[in-house]
This record gives C-alpha cells, sequence and structure tokens, in this order.
C-alpha cells in the first residue's frame, strides 16, 4: 500500500516538475524567436541571401538564349524638301523630292552564346556557391545568435526572475 503512494507521489511531482520545463521550453523558444525577429545581423544576412540567389537564378539564364526588341516612332512635323534643278535634263526642270511627317522602325534580336569557354559554367558555379555560403552565413549567425541569448537568460531562469 506503502509503495503505491511512494509512486503515485513520485508521478505527480514528475508530473509538475514536466509540465514546467514545458513552459520553460515554450517560453525559451518564443524568446528565441523574439531575439531573431529583432536581429539587424539576421536581416541583412536574409537580404545578402537573397542577393546571392537572384545572382544564381541570373547565371542560370544566361545559358538560354535571349530575345530582345526595340521599337522607334517619330513624327517630323513639317517634312523636309528638297528642290533640285537640272540643267541636263529636258529644259532645265526643277525636281521636288518631300519627306514625310512619321518615321518609325522596329527590330527583334535573338542572340544565342555558342562558345564561350565554360565561362557560363563556371560563373553559375560560382554564384551557387555563393549562395550556398550566404546559407551558411546566415545559419552561423542564427546559432551564435541563439547562443548568445541562451547564455543571457540562463542566470535569469535559475533565480526565477522573469
Amino acid at each position: 500500500m506503502k509503495i503505491k503512494h511512494i509512486i503515485t507521489i513520485y508521478a505527480a511531482l514528475t508530473a509538475i516538475s514536466t509540465n514546467v520545463d514545458a513552459q520553460d521550453a515554450a517560453m525559451l523558444q518564443a524568446y528565441r524567436r523574439q531575439v531573431e525577429a529583432y536581429s539587424h545581423d539576421v536581416k541583412a544576412a536574409t537580404h545578402a541571401l537573397e542577393v546571392y540567389k537572384e545572382n544564381a537564378a541570373a547565371a542560370k539564364a544566361d545559358f538560354k538564349p535571349k530575345i530582345t526588341g526595340n521599337a522607334d516612332a517619330k513624327y517630323t512635323g513639317n517634312p523636309l524638301e528638297l528642290n533640285i534643278a537640272l540643267p541636263s535634263t529636258y529644259g532645265g526642270r526643277s525636281y521636288t523630292f518631300s519627306g514625310r511627317n512619321t518615321k518609325y522602325g522596329a527590330s527583334l534580336t535573338m542572340a544565342q552564346p555558342i562558345y564561350t569557354g565554360g565561362l557560363l559554367k563556371a560563373s553559375y558555379g560560382k554564384a551557387k556557391a555563393e549562395s550556398e555560403n550566404a546559407a551558411f552565413e546566415k545559419k552561423r549567425i542564427t546559432n551564435n545568435l541563439i547562443y548568445q541569448a541562451d547564455l543571457y537568460i540562463k542566470p535569469i531562469r535559475h533565480t526565477g526572475t522573469m
């Protein structure tokens, strides 16, 4: 009978301590998220990671053909006129040439690099490696920040002043 009471008391104390530990863990996770959300270093590392990912995407796009187009239209107002008197023609007649009021044009260009000596592949590999390094750097900064937060919060948790 006494063993039953001892086991019941032990189970109750274990449940209470587990509940307190779970609350501490939840508060610690919330504190870590706040510290990470307010860190300027993490924000800068995230921005750098996004830049390097965009560079990798641009380097990958260099493998595909590029199509560019251009269009132009101009209104000249008063068109140009040219009057020429040619004496060698029938009786020295005068000829008149006049331009048009509008000028327009369009162009379409498609370019595909055929041989670049491995430049495209090397630049894509470099951009991809820089993107991976930026991801590792962001993770390192985040881990260091969380470690510093844990060092700061540990004395507060044990004294109970939180």
